[in-house]
């Protein structure tokens, strides 16, 4: 850390803790949101199919029909 803190100091980049660490939840939501989206978009058809099969599915339909 001690390093991370120098090395920073040297290259005269202003050393905020927490403007670093609301950078990083930024970064780290923007991938999650990223990855989450790609994957829904690539797999939508297939989890429409079993989405629909288990809706289908009596054991998995709780309704009272």
């Amino acid at each position: 850390m001690a390093k991370t803190i120098r090395a920073i100091k040297a290259k005269n980049i202003p050393y905020y803790p927490k403007q670093l660490l609301k950078r990083n939840n930024l970064a780290l939501s923007l991938k999650i949101a990223t990855l989450t989206i790609a994957t829904l978009a690539i797999f939508n058809q297939d989890l429409a199919i079993v989405i629909n099969d288990a809706l289908q599915s009596e054991p998995t339909n709780y309704s009272h029909t």
